[in-house]
């Protein structure tokens, strides 16, 4: 333990020796720094290392740093510092990278399933680590745990792949550099000698761990797997084709894909004409043509779904036609119920339409929104009254009752429309002794007997009545008491006691407990009674807990805001 902490502190000892000789620290403060540094040290060679143990060292490099810039400020001295502040700094992200390492070996321990975090360990190991080791070791060790998962051989493929081009990178910089300094010294009838030349039977750089990774991966995943492991390694290989070897792995993995003949097949050809920058959209009809098969067309459809999100217009019109052909092959299912609703929606023809909605219906019968759009195109054609019944009271078993709602209007509507108001009334009794969506279609009812008390079909008093039954029947909520309320501010004998009562039995149910409730009653008070509002507010405050009397507040506050910005307005008019 103790050699390894000598040998990281000689590494630092030009740097001790730098700062004391021009004099940004004194003798005394290199040896406490010396020192503490080797305490540091020490933390780090022990067998479980924590956080802590790299960022209190972190941090001191950092501390010391900062004292450097004081120090050199104050002495205005400001050379050296690639010989000072440059170890320190390197000193520092080498700690850091250090301790990420460990960040990653402690999830994957806590993780031990999660194959991206395998696979995104690897790739920080390469790249950000530049230890190829770390990353095959951390993939080698995955591989024996899931063998089965394409993911992990995807993933060793792009390690081997890109130590591959790092390390020729290297080497033609290194030899770049030497042939420079070499053609000063040499005669220039002088050839330089490279000692970085590739050795041609090197098989990591023949890329032959690549082709081993390929074969191992195809031999252990499944048939599904297979096409995903060799589209994925053919998109990366297909970026280092200046790699000496790469255009016949490449060639290799091509000739594979063809084999298998299924979508990812058709993928690669895709991806071949986006980079030739033909239409992306022909080669994927293309694609469908040769491989009209239910995955390829949902492959289709997520590609869409990609542009349609980017914006593209022509991608949603796509989608549509797309989501109609996988209907009528009879491929759609349950799952795409939210996705059929709007591509029904836009389809060009009633009769398309229609044919599309019988079509879905038999594969999941629980959409409002399709049973609808169905209805409606049977009310559109002219359908005999008996059967848009019949398809109505089928649609409302079949939907669960809270999604329920539009259904039962359609029917109120098309009851309506049949101008036989005793039947209007048998179904909105049967609504309400359902008690579906009670509040909404006691708002509806009042809407309909005022439409019948301005077609002189109905008097008013015969209105108010039936709304002091409909009170009887709970609950009594806000859309109730607005209509309510609308039904009489018009009326030159406005029934102010009706209104009331209306509100305060809403209020009731609540408990008292809707902010939104005592606001809407008080919005009606300002109109006929505003010496009543202060009472209301008190009854509000003492009957509100917690968190609703802080919704009050709020509201009432803007109300009062929104109420003083009107009388400014009026004043200025």
């Amino acid at each position: 333990m103790g050699e390894f902490v000598e040998q990281n502190l000689e590494r630092l000892l030009p740097v001790f020796e730098q700062i004391q000789n021009v004099q940004l620290f004194d003798s005394k403060e290199v040896n406490r720094l010396v020192k503490q540094c080797r305490r540091y040290e020490y933390r780090l060679q022990k067998q479980e290392k924590t956080f802590d143990d790299f960022m209190v060292y972190v941090n001191f490099l950092q501390d010391a740093l900062t004292l450097l810039r004081v120090r050199r400020n104050r002495n205005q001295y400001f050379h050296k510092h690639k010989f000072i502040e440059k170890p320190l700094k390197e000193k520092t992200a080498s700690l850091l990278r250090r301790s990420l390492s460990k960040a990653y070996t402690k999830a994957i321990q806590l993780h031990p399933r999660d194959i991206l975090l395998r696979c995104e360990a690897a790739e920080w190991e390469l790249e950000s680590n530049s230890s190829a080791e770390n990353a095959r070791t951390i993939l080698q060790l995955a591989i024996r745990a899931y063998p089965a998962d394409f993911r992990l051989y995807v993933s060793f493929f792009k390690v081997e792949i890109r130590f591959v081009d790092k390390i020729l990178k290297r080497r033609k910089l290194l030899q770049e550099k030497k042939n420079e300094k070499k053609n000063k010294d040499a005669d220039e009838d002088e050839a330089p000698q490279s000692s970085f030349d590739v050795d041609v039977e090197d098989a990591v750089l023949q890329l032959k761990i690549c082709d081993a990774i390929v074969r191992q991966g195809l031999s252990a995943v499944d048939e599904e797997g297979r096409g995903k492991l060799l589209l994925e390694m053919w998109k990366d290989c297909s970026l280092f084709l200046h790699l000496s070897h790469a255009s016949e792995l490449l060639k290799s993995l091509e000739e594979k894909l063809n084999e298998l003949d299924n979508e990812y097949t058709q993928l690669m050809e895709i991806e071949k004409a986006a980079r030739e920058k033909k239409g992306i959209y022909d080669a994927y009809d293309e694609a469908l043509t040769k491989l009209n098969t239910e995955k390829m067309l949902r492959l289709y459809l997520d590609f869409c779904a990609g542009k349609i999100k980017d914006g593209d217009m022509f991608a949603a019109h796509k989608k549509n036609g797309l989501i109609c052909t996988l209907i009528e092959k009879g491929w759609a299912s349950s799952a795409d119920i939210p996705y059929v609703e709007d591509a029904i929606r836009n389809a060009e023809n009633r009769e398309e339409k229609s044919r599309l909605l019988e079509k879905i219906l038999t594969i999941d019968q629980t959409s409002a929104a399709l049973w609808t759009q169905y209805i409606e195109c049977l009310m559109e054609k002219g359908d005999q009254e008996q059967n848009v019944l019949k398809t109505i009271n089928k649609a409302i078993e079949a939907v669960p009752a809270e999604s329920s709602f539009p259904l039962w209007e359609l029917a109120l509507d098309f009851t309506i429309g049949q101008k036989q108001p005793g039947n209007v009334d048998k179904l909105f009794y049967r609504i309400f002794d359902l008690g579906i969506h009670v509040d909404k279609f006691k708002a509806i009812r009042v809407k309909y007997l005022q439409a019948l008390v301005d077609e002189k079909q109905l008097t008013k008093a015969e209105m108010r009545r039936m709304i002091r039954e409909l009170q009887a029947r709970r609950p009594n909520g806000i859309e109730f008491c607005r209509a309510v309320t609308e039904s009489e501010v018009s009326e030159k004998d406005e029934n102010v006691k009706l209104v009331k009562s209306t509100w305060e039995m809403a209020i009731n149910e609540e408990g008292g407990q809707s902010a939104q409730m005592w606001i809407e009653y008080i919005k009606y008070l300002v109109r006929r009674h505003p010496e009543q509002i202060s009472a209301i507010h008190q009854r509000a405050m003492l009957a509100l807990e917690n968190e609703h009397c802080d919704e009050f507040l709020e509201k009432w506050t803007a109300f009062q805001q929104n109420e003083a910005a009107k009388s400014m307005t009026l004043e200025n008019s």
